[in-house]
């Protein structure tokens, strides 16, 4: 009776585990952001923007001032986001980008900004098991639009610039890598900025969206008060056992 109350406590541990766990898969590790960017090119995201000075994805992720000194804005970009650096990490192999795709599950994908000219920049997502493009955000879109995504498997990002699949890029992609990945350990948001060009500067910020993630349909969620819940019904089905065998 003993082992059976430890191996259902370890299992309803795990399931927890698992819910907090980030839908970001691929070969890489999340790393600390550290201080606030200085454009040294360390890491791999901190470069020095063409947009301007202070205008690449790390000040969009932390700044809070008007960044209305960056060019090329689209879409009501305006300030940055105001995240602390402190609770942010990114997503990367020794200081450099990976690849990387994401989990099965609900997700609620937010637009943040946008710094990229006139191109008809365009972010969406492709399962790896097939079907084709999918699109979620274009140029024509505002800041703080959503999109709503209950992802039946597995899938990739990928943005592509002025319609051209030349200059289409994968998240997965193992050549030509164009998306880093981010992580707000305060919020459990997950941001994803992207390059749109394969010889561009490298500042991550041609577009900018989160993602809240959600364990997938079929496997919901529980609430605080559930854990607490399954936490006393492990308690008395142990105390239960012992009276028991102490019988």
């Amino acid at each position: 009776m003993q082992y059976t109350t430890i191996r259902a406590a370890l299992a309803a541990v795990s399931f927890a585990a698992a819910l907090c766990a980030t839908p970001v898969i691929g070969g890489g590790t999340y790393q600390s952001f550290g201080s606030n960017p200085t454009q040294n090119n360390t890491p791999f995201w901190d470069t020095a923007s063409q947009d301007g000075n202070g205008c690449g994805v790390g000040y969009i992720l932390t700044q809070t001032a008007s960044i209305n000194n960056c060019g090329n804005k689209r879409m009501g970009t305006t300030t940055g986001l105001g995240l602390d650096a402190n609770d942010l990490e990114y997503y990367s192999l020794l200081d450099n980008l990976v690849a990387f795709t994401l989990a099965a599950g609900q997700y609620e994908f937010t637009l943040h900004a946008g710094l990229y000219g006139a191109r008809l920049n365009q972010v969406g997502y492709r399962y790896l098991s097939g079907g084709g493009d999918q699109l979620m955000f274009d140029s024509f879109d505002t800041v703080g639009e959503t999109f709503v995504l209950n992802a039946a498997s597995e899938f990739a990002l990928w943005i592509m610039s002025d319609n051209n699949a030349a200059f289409r890029f994968q998240s997965n992609d193992a050549s030509g890598l164009r998306a880093a990945a981010f992580r707000d350990s305060n919020t459990d948001l997950h941001y994803f900025g992207f390059e749109d060009r394969p010889n561009g500067d490298r500042d991550y910020n041609d577009m900018v969206i989160s993602a809240s993630y959600l364990a997938p349909a079929e496997n919901p969620v529980p609430e605080p008060a559930t854990f607490a819940l399954i936490g006393l019904g492990l308690i008395a089905v142990s105390l239960i056992g012992r009276r028991r065998k102490a019988n």
